[in-house]
């Protein structure tokens, strides 16, 4: 028995999420348990003296990958999130900030994944936002990304950024 279809587009999204971390020089950490963060992306680095080590700055990230609660407009990436995961995410008091991860997905199964000697390839594209406001009681809520916030190495590199100057202020 093969992965749910659900399962398959959880493993993508990481593995995406993933390669843009490593492209960035930083390391992505999967999260063994839903408790409404993922992974997490640590700021890891060389010396000679202490080879690589953790260097304390970190975020968390909620992936939500999708093809049907999930929509493009000219400027935007629209995704119906459910009540809870929205209020863990809008609420998070954790040590480190957590953004979301909407990975646009094609519908047709075939297309998410190409291979071929010259090319790996996942089709469409990842946005982030942190989300702001409060909890929603309603059952859903329509999250607006602006389509530039894509999920890219240097947006890695600003969050990790961010991580450590908000690691020196605490």
């Amino acid at each position: 028995m093969t992965y749910s279809r659900n399962s398959r587009m959880e493993l993508l999204h990481l593995a995406y999420v993933s390669a843009v971390v490593a492209e960035a020089g930083h390391v992505c950490h999967p999260v063994p348990y839903d408790r409404g963060i993922d992974c997490n992306v640590h700021d890891w680095r060389y010396n000679k003296q202490r080879g690589y080590y953790d260097a304390g700055a970190a975020f968390n990230c909620q992936l939500k990958s999708s093809y049907a609660n999930c929509r493009r407009t000219e400027n935007q990436v629209i995704y119906r999130m459910k009540r809870k995961p929205y209020n863990k995410l809008v609420d998070w008091d954790g040590h480190q900030f957590a953004i979301l991860i909407v990975f646009y997905m094609p519908k047709a199964e075939e297309e998410w994944f190409l291979q071929n000697e010259d090319i790996l390839s996942l089709k469409h594209c990842c946005y982030w936002t942190e989300l702001t406001g409060g909890p929603i009681d309603k059952s859903a809520k329509n999250v607006e990304i602006a389509r530039r916030n894509m999920f890219t190495s240097q947006t890695v590199i600003d969050l990790i950024d961010r991580a450590r100057r908000r690691r020196r202020s605490s």
